[in-house]
């Protein structure tokens, strides 16, 4: 661990917060255009920040960062604005991490590799594949998230049943505290050293609730709500690193990260099986997962089935997806080893399972046409309801052996507030993945998007899951903690918040402290109502694939050029946004 050098507060009136006169401080841009071009991210909610700042190097970010504190000035960190959280949006100081992209060391024998925060996740496997490497966690978004993002949501994916999440293959951080505190863990230096006063408060702090954190943490491997402090357990090796992996920016800025690279299999095959319904496919989790797949996805037919009749560019049946196993529900389990006689038997194995309907083994060019099926649904279930879909409920998760029972409460409970929204999702981990129709923007709206997220999360918890399986909680669930957690856990939050960051400078609103989650929706701020030309720029969500890293997935000429976000489709719809709301 660093030596460390704690900052000394200048107060200062609000007027004179963004004022310096020291000789190469940052210059923050507090113009109006990137103001609006951050004030929002794929999720529901809209915060203006004061001032936007895009640091080219590490000098400069660790300058912002203290500058900021010293200012008094809240900080948002924000990698490609994926957050469906409002993880990302935050007042004060937002800092765009994606210039800082550096791979500074790569070893392909130990698969450790050196990252700034800002690289994009499909350029470190890019990377890592030359040497038969790759990053494991693989979300939908894996064109244009950063590590940095990932590591503040504790990021997964598909393939985190087989490869772990984010917070598996972190093995070291050098990160900046909210009191200017320069921490590194895992880079060559002892994590447990106590040299640190923040560390050795925070062993202490531990050792004084083992029973909190032993009953409470770690339960289940998508309990990815709060913060994770089951790794500081003793008998997890104190591990810092890992605990600060989904914290969401609120205890330190993440300045490089170390992370493992996994090496892939030699052989894999997917098997499809068909159930009833998709509650019926869940209910088969604990026999599927006896096979130690790779990768276990649930996909419903009322999104599988309008992506199947659509028309597909070429000759007919070119790239077209083969026939599914009879059925309404259906599960892609992945299997992968390196011995292929050993997976080939597994797989048939697999593709028996009594409780099937039936199934298919698929042969390479058939499991990666389902593979094209699957992002696609995913894709159609956001934009398949008569009423917009959205994001504020979608990504709980609950033990897999109890996924059916709570797929069948989950769907009632939809029913009874009037709502619509199409589960599929990560079911070998027990995650649902969910775009509801919430009438925000509407009389009422407001309220009946509360009341549902209230019933929900307390539905969520009485299976003993989690808010998020791996978005993180942000702004729309950190008021949730409290139908989940004890209140000894969550006085154990607030005390880890005030050592890293105790005057609250930290992405303030998530986690501890939490804003309203009806708090800043941004359909629920407009003056008029969602029509027209109102409703055109808003059917941008933000989930940001114009700003993706490689070629093949973008489809914004200009950001590919110049990589400024108010070049991009994202960037152009924000800005409309804001003038139909009224903003700018």
């Amino acid at each position: 661990m660093r030596p460390t050098s704690r900052r000394s507060a200048a107060p200062c009136t609000p007027s004179s917060r963004w004022q310096t006169d020291r000789v190469g401080a940052p210059a923050f841009d507090r113009s109006t255009l990137s103001r609006a071009l951050y004030s929002s991210d794929a999720s529901l909610y809209r915060v203006t920040p004061d001032a936007v700042f895009v640091p080219d190097d590490l000098t400069g970010l660790d300058a912002a960062v203290d500058l900021a504190l010293a200012r008094g000035l809240p900080i948002t960190m924000r990698g490609a604005g994926t957050s469906c959280a409002g993880n990302a949006v935050g007042p004060g100081l937002v800092i765009d991490t994606r210039r800082l992209n550096r791979i500074e060391s790569l070893d392909p024998a130990s698969g450790i590799a050196v990252v700034q925060p800002g690289v994009v996740q499909a350029d470190l496997s890019a990377a890592g594949r030359r040497h038969g490497l790759r990053f494991g966690p693989d979300p939908s978004s894996a064109s244009r998230c950063t590590i940095g993002g990932m590591i503040g949501n504790n990021a997964c994916g598909p393939r985190a049943l087989g490869y772990g999440r984010t917070s598996d293959v972190v093995t070291g951080l050098d990160v900046i505290t909210g009191t200017g505190e320069r921490l590194a863990f895992g880079f060559g230096d002892d994590p447990r050293s106590d040299r640190s006063a923040t560390v050795r408060a925070l062993r202490d702090l531990v050792a004084a609730n083992l029973g909190v954190i032993r009953t409470e943490f770690g339960r289940f491997g998508r309990q990815v709500s709060g913060y994770s402090l089951e790794h500081l357990l003793p008998e997890k090796g104190f591990d810092v690193a890992r605990f600060l992996v989904g914290s969401e920016g609120t205890l330190a800025v993440v300045r490089r990260a170390a992370v493992r690279l996994a090496r892939d299999p030699a052989h894999t095959v997917l098997v499809a099986l068909g159930f009833h319904s998709l509650a019926d496919a869940a209910d088969a989790m604990p026999e599927v997962l006896r096979f130690a797949p790779r990768a276990c996805e649930g996909l419903d037919a009322r999104i599988v089935d309008p992506v199947l009749r659509r028309p597909r560019p070429g000759p007919p049946g070119v790239g077209a997806a083969p026939l599914l196993p009879p059925g309404r529900g259906w599960l892609f389990v992945e299997l992968a080893g390196d011995d292929a006689v050993f997976v080939a038997a597994q797989a048939r194995e697999l593709a028996a399972l009594p409780a099937a309907l039936g199934s298919v083994v698929a042969d390479p060019p058939a499991a990666a046409a389902w593979w094209r099926l699957r992002a696609d649904a995913a894709g159609y279930a956001g934009v398949a309801l008569e009423r917009p879909a959205h994001a504020g409920w979608e990504d709980a998760a609950v033990p897999p052996a109890r996924l059916g029972a709570y797929l069948r409460d989950f769907e009632a409970l939809l029913a009874g507030h009037g709502l619509h929204g199409l589960p599929y999702g990560h079911f070998g981990e027990g995650c649902v993945h969910c775009r509801i129709d919430f009438p925000i923007g509407q009389a009422g709206g407001t309220a009946a998007y509360r009341r549902f997220v209230e019933e929900a999360a307390d539905l969520a918890a009485s299976y003993g899951g989690s808010m998020s399986g791996e978005h993180g909680d942000g702004r729309a669930r950190s008021e949730l903690l409290s139908r989940m957690y004890s209140p000894a856990a969550l006085a154990l939050f607030a005390a880890v918040k005030r050592l890293f960051d105790p005057d609250d400078l930290l992405n303030p609103g998530v986690l501890v402290g939490p804003a309203a989650l009806d708090a800043d929706l941004r359909l629920a701020l407009l003056p008029h109502p969602l029509d027209g030309l109102t409703a055109d720029v808003h059917r941008c969500t933000g989930v940001g694939r114009c700003v993706a890293s490689g070629a093949a997935d973008a489809m914004c000429p200009s950001f590919q050029v110049t990589r400024r976000e108010q070049d991009s489709t994202r960037g152009r719809a924000r800005v409309l946004q804001e003038l139909a709301n009224g903003s700018l």
